[in-house]
């Protein structure tokens, strides 16, 4: 499947969000930077999350 993208989700909570274009020699790579607080009439609490880096290889 050319131009596929591996990524996790947006929801999920983790401390780097990783997209890779398997077609091309490069990660997209983005870090957790802390919590900003509870999402109001959910279970959830919303992040603040860096700005994308990109990485080639």
């Amino acid at each position: 499947m050319h131009g596929t993208k591996a990524e996790s989700q947006q929801d999920e909570r983790t401390l780097a969000n990783i997209k890779a274009d398997l077609s091309k020699p490069e990660i997209h790579i983005r870090w957790f930077l802390r919590d900003v607080g509870p999402v109001a009439g959910t279970n959830h609490m919303e992040d603040k999350m860096s700005d994308f880096y990109t990485f080639g290889f």
